[in-house]
């Protein structure tokens, strides 16, 4: 903490560079092509010190996205940078995620010197490559997965690179969804610069720094705080993990939390593989240290590197979070998901009392490619959240993104059938899928959607082969169910974690996610909330009761007092006669 301190300032700055980093993603958001970007809200932008720390960002993700990328745009072009640059990067091997995120710099100056940098993560609708959309699961290495792009300059003098600009139009599938982005991304760092190029004017690049490192240690503090909830020690957690297709890999996880720091150490987890599955470090990183940010809950902490600052990521190199070079990392989604449960588990194992019953697992896509009449490829990634698992005093939330992906929105049906032969047909809960406890898990929400021309489908599930954990006495909750529709007949997909497969004009693809998990002995749930839940028909009678012990009477709306006493007194006398 700087001794010279001035709260009122510190906490005026705070709030400006959130809100120049919110207008970033506003300008981006209204003046991108692709639905991804301008409906689903796959990007993040922030404000950056010159030596690539996050001064400020209005969302936790691609907070690690930016500070793994700088490094390594520092080493590169350090001394170079000047006026109206702007840079590239989308580099797995030099701080990104996958070949579809790229990464967006602009150089701040003021007064001829360097002072900072504005930047635009972004999922893009393509990248080339053997794939659509660029996540496939069956590249064996980096080569197949699409354009990539070492930290190149796109714009010099405020002027595109017409030569940059050209390969990239050629290397994808989208060209006008991409590049459309990315001039989007450039407008958006300009908004940044503008505003912080005001707030040097105004109070001088001296007190906009000691503004900055205090709430680098007041985030960092905060973060210390969450951890210091975790009962120092070490907890050990591991998983067998596999896709359904043959690919399988021991992930392991150690957590030493120490007074108010921690260090996460994947020693033991198996080799990298030969598909897609393979994580970057650095995203790694960014994932699991950025899970710990929301157990601040209502705290009002400002987001930059300094959450950071108290969590160490150890991956072993070589494995599956750390692969060697050119190692393939598109589709390392699907592994992230398992990794998250399995440091879900550990806290689990530190703070039970804290932590909620097991959810989905993590997101679900779908990506569709086809060749429109003109010529040119339409095209759609759609990432869809279902339930979470009860929590130690709330049933499970439906309809939501996991937690990681906080700011995540599934795309609106009318952007994308507007723009891709595409229909979604049904979306909404699936009744009994919940896991029953004192606190139900949230109920799976289905889709459906219909193909209206041939092409290409890319459909990730999460959780091969297992279901979403109870929690505390909680139960179980209940399996994915996917499948094909093709002439009124129900075609089986393989129950692997990645289907790539050719559809028909006239398909239906039919998504059940997981129900999570339930939270706490289901005959201690109130009986008034299995009634509203009978009500609202997210259960039926005869499941609330053969799980909960309650008793409707679905004629008048009411619980069958007598039944339901009895049938809880049975329940505890087989309990403890069975103890």
């Amino acid at each position: 903490m700087s001794s010279n301190f001035d709260p009122v300032m510190i906490e005026l700055m705070r709030h400006e560079f959130i809100a120049l980093s919110e207008e970033m993603n506003m300008a981006m958001r209204q003046t991108a092509r692709s639905i991804i970007a301008k409906e689903s809200s796959e990007l993040s932008a922030a404000l950056l010190t010159p030596r690539g720390e996050v001064i400020g960002q209005a969302m936790i993700y691609g907070l690690g996205y930016f500070t793994a990328v700088m490094p390594y745009l520092l080493k590169k072009f350090e001394g170079q940078f000047k006026p109206g640059d702007v840079y590239l990067t989308n580099d797995p091997y030099g701080g990104a995620s996958h070949l579809p995120d790229i990464v967006l710099i602009r150089p701040l100056f003021w007064k001829g010197e360097l002072c900072g940098f504005a930047a635009v993560v972004e999922h893009h609708t393509d990248i080339g490559g053997r794939y659509p959309g660029g996540m496939g699961s069956g590249s064996t290495d980096i080569y197949h997965e699409g354009l990539r792009l070492p930290a190149v300059k796109f714009y010099e003098n405020d002027k595109p690179i017409e030569a940059v600009r050209q390969i990239i139009a050629a290397n994808v599938r989208t060209p006008d969804d991409v590049l459309g982005d990315l001039d989007a991304a450039v407008a958006a760092c300009r908004r940044g610069e503008r505003g912080f190029n005001r707030l040097l004017e105004k109070h001088g690049r001296a007190a906009i720094e000691n503004c900055y490192q205090n709430l680098y240690a007041h985030a960092a503090e905060a973060m210390r705080g969450v951890l210091r909830m975790i009962p120092d020690g070490t907890y050990r957690a591991e998983n067998d993990w596999n896709d359904g297709a043959g690919v399988a890999v021991k992930l392991v996880l150690t957590l030493t939390a120490k007074d108010g720091e921690a260090i996460l150490d994947f020693t033991g987890t198996g080799a990298q593989v030969p598909k897609a599955y393979n994580v970057p470090p650095d995203m790694l990183e960014h994932i699991i240290s950025g899970y710990f940010f929301y157990f601040l809950g209502e705290a009002d902490v400002p987001i930059n590197s300094g959450l950071y600052a108290p969590v160490k990521v150890i991956t072993p190199k070589g494995s599956v979070f750390n692969p060697n070079f050119p190692a393939s990392v598109g589709g390392r989604g699907t592994m992230i998901w398992p990794t998250v449960e399995l440091f879900y588990r550990v806290l689990s194992m530190a703070m039970p009392e804290r932590m909620a019953a097991g959810n989905e697992g993590g997101s679900s896509s779908i990506t569709f490619s086809t060749i429109m009449p003109d010529g040119r490829v339409a095209m759609i990634t759609d990432i869809y959240g279902s339930c979470w698992g009860g929590r130690p005093m709330k049933d499970g939330m439906e309809g939501v993104m996991p937690l990681v992906l906080n700011q995540y929105l599934s795309s609106p049906t009318e952007a994308f059938e507007r723009e891709v032969p595409i229909r979604l047909e049904g979306c909404g809960f699936v009744p009994d899928t919940g896991g029953p406890g004192k606190y139900r898990g949230g109920l799976s929400v289905y889709r459906s959607y219909r193909f209206l021309a041939d092409g290409d489908l890319i459909f990730r599930t999460i959780k091969v082969g297992t279901v979403p954990q109870g929690s505390t006495g909680g139960r179980n909750g209940t399996p994915a169910d996917f499948y094909l529709i093709r002439d009124g007949k129900r075609l089986d997909m393989d129950r692997i974690a990645v289907n790539e497969i050719k559809v028909k004009a006239g398909d239906v693809l039919f998504h059940v996610p997981h129900g999570a998990g339930g939270f706490g002995n289901p005959f201690e749930r109130d009986p008034e909330k299995v009634l509203a839940d009978v009500l609202d028909e997210k259960i039926t009678p005869e499941y609330a009761e053969r799980e909960y012990g309650v008793s409707v009477h679905i004629e008048s709306e009411t619980i069958n007092l007598a039944r339901t006493r009895m049938l809880r007194d049975d329940a505890a006398k087989a309990k403890s006669a069975a103890a």
